[in-house]
């Protein structure tokens, strides 16, 4: 009697464990990303690399690569699209790279994006810091990129950079000024393009 009892003690408290977990949740996993925090020595900044490569992958072949910038709030959308390409509608398969920053404070990344992803000072400056987009880019194309080449079987001639609002300025800038270096772009609504340009830096 007291070993059923035992028995019967031990099941409830498995039951109650099970039970927590569930009400608890788990954290997130995207199949197959991991992510690095890199910290530059362009410009002293740590930026979080998010990277996704193929669900399946083939040592002899080399992939293309996806540069998403805003990585926090665009790389699971954009992992999903690829995968989701690649198996329905035979788009080659692909390493997707969110480029973000290794918080979720939004009003820090908000913060960190005005200054990384805009090209001068500007008349809608108020208190925020812009500007950096220049040094970005270095960060992108002289440290972040060869890190991502360095883990991963790279296809160095397709690289395709993908941004919205400032990031698309940035991407547009980016094809502009180091055409040399880019494949391709997707810029989706660059932000105040004409209105940026013409205020007066200060």
């Amino acid at each position: 009697m007291p070993r059923v009892l035992m028995v019967l003690v031990s099941l409830v408290f498995i039951a109650l464990s099970v039970r927590a977990r569930a009400e608890d949740g788990a954290p997130l996993i995207i199949a197959g990303a991991r992510q690095y925090d890199i910290v530059s020595r362009i410009n002293g900044q740590i930026y979080r690399l998010m990277v996704g490569p193929p669900e399946k992958t083939d040592p002899a072949v080399t992939y293309p690569v996806f540069y998403v910038l805003d990585g926090n709030e665009n790389f699971g959308t954009a992992i999903a699209m690829a995968r989701r390409l690649h198996g329905c509608c035979q788009v080659p398969p692909a390493i997707v790279v969110g480029i973000g920053y290794p918080t979720d404070d939004r009003e820090e990344i908000s913060r960190r994006r005005a200054f990384d992803l805009t090209l001068s000072l500007s008349a809608m400056a108020d208190d925020v810091e812009y500007g950096g987009a220049d040094a970005f880019l270095r960060v992108l194309e002289e440290e972040l990129k060869p890190f991502v080449a360095a883990h991963y079987r790279v296809n160095p001639d397709k690289q395709i950079i993908f941004g919205h609002s400032f990031a698309g300025l940035t991407a547009l800038h980016a094809m502009f000024s180091q055409s040399q270096r880019v494949c391709c772009l997707q810029p989706v609504q660059p932000i105040h393009l004409v209105e940026w340009s013409k205020s007066p830096p200060r």
